[in-house]
């Protein structure tokens, strides 16, 4: 019977309740409103399925060489699609490839509730759903055995998600050549309580929220906002390098779940036919291809991979690049995001709800130093003086000819 420390080391990744035969095992939220699992001790038979499928119980092996990837710098062609991707727009390419050919997509959509969650479609429409980042960890066990079905049904099916939502994938259906999977490079997921929280506290202020876009690329892909909206048709936007506070907290660290900053997943033990992610820190000789509206890097790990990227090359601009000029803007590929100091007192401050949430994101998310402070001063005085734009696009192509 499947027995450690869920709160802290569980991945939420439901294979013990996918694969229990007496339905012993459900998933319930915890304090953090993650789901782990709940054993209904008069049920369980112990015959020990749940332990064996446990990625935390059964760490995994080395499955893809990095240092043997094919590697490129790319964006989708559509410059519309891309713009309305978080970054290159390569997803929206494969997923119409395999929609088109009469086969499913399983990816990550907003609920009706604006909680993420995995579905498996082959509608166009779900499609668009599905692009866009979703910082907050999504629940794809209801998506394992419906895979399974159409995988027997001879349908092809590819699986995007984080490398702990593949390596389930893969454990519960195994390596099928029908199966194709893309990971993301991934920082992390955020604690589903605190974007709760987040979101009644937008929502009483502005009304029902129906779409947040995390990544809005207004005044470009390297200084993106966070774009809401509600019922009402309002729009509200917050920038990532002035005051977009449930963000700069999840880029810091601060609303990232226990479990990822001991994540396996990192290296050669991600296992995936391609991985994709933002190509930041990019080396100036590749200007090129750098207009900054959205710029992604692939890691090709296999040769269905190889055979998925022949498929969309010709959608896609492209640049082979090294491999660890890849590593060298995107270390979580490498190592699991480390633990802030101050996260448990965050954390902590928090669960008591004595202080107002904005007031906590404030406390510790804002630059401590001088020359940080000023810095930000200055950017919401540009904000509120609307030329913030003008003076972004100056001081980047400033940048680019230095």
């Amino acid at each position: 019977m499947i027995n450690f420390d869920f709160d802290k080391d569980c991945y939420s990744c439901g294979l013990c309740e996918t694969s229990c035969p007496t339905q012993a095992i459900t998933f319930k939220p915890n304090v953090e409103a993650s789901l782990v699992p709940n054993v209904a001790i008069d049920l369980c038979i112990n015959c020990g399925k749940c332990d064996r499928i446990c990625p935390h119980l059964n760490p995994p092996s080395c499955n893809n060489s990095l240092s043997t990837a094919d590697a490129y710098a790319a964006y989708n062609k559509d410059e519309k699609v891309r713009l309305a991707s978080s970054s290159g727009g390569l997803f929206k390419l494969l997923a119409d490839l395999f929609i088109k050919n009469g086969d499913y997509v399983c990816g990550c959509v907003w609920d009706n509730q604006m909680l993420p969650v995995h579905i498996v479609s082959n509608k166009p429409e779900d499609i668009l759903k599905m692009m866009g980042s979703k910082y907050i960890g999504s629940i794809a066990k209801n998506c394992y055995e419906e895979i399974k079905h159409l995988l027997k049904a001879n349908h092809k099916v590819l699986f995007t998600g984080t490398p702990c939502q593949l390596d389930a994938l893969y454990r519960y259906v195994g390596s099928q050549p029908n199966l194709y999977t893309m990971g993301v490079i991934c920082h992390g997921v955020a604690i589903p309580s605190i974007w709760k929280q987040y979101l009644e506290k937008l929502e009483n202020q502005y009304g029902k929220v129906i779409n947040y876009k995390f990544r809005d690329k207004t005044l470009g892909w390297t200084n993106f906002f966070n774009k809401i909206t509600f019922a009402s048709n309002k729009t509200i936007c917050y920038n990532v390098s002035v005051d977009a506070l449930y963000m700069k907290a999840f880029l810091k660290g601060f609303i990232l779940r226990e479990r990822c900053f001991s994540c396996t997943f990192k290296g050669d033990k991600m296992k995936a036919d391609l991985l994709v992610g933002d190509f930041w820190e990019l080396p100036k000789k590749y200007n090129q291809i750098d207009d900054d509206k959205g710029l992604s890097c692939i890691l090709v790990l296999s040769n269905q991979g190889r055979f998925l990227f022949e498929q969309i090359r010709s959608g896609v601009h492209f640049i082979p690049v090294e491999r660890e000029e890849i590593f060298k803007g995107n270390q979580n590929l490498l190592r699991p995001y480390p633990k802030p100091l101050e996260r448990d007192a965050f954390i902590a401050e928090i669960e008591a709800g004595e202080k107002d949430l904005y007031t906590i994101f404030n406390n510790y998310v804002k630059p401590k130093d001088t020359y940080n402070r000023i810095k930000l001063s200055f950017k919401k005085l540009l904000f509120k003086l609307g030329i913030y734009k003008p003076f972004y696009k100056l001081s980047r192509y400033l940048r680019k000819r230095l």
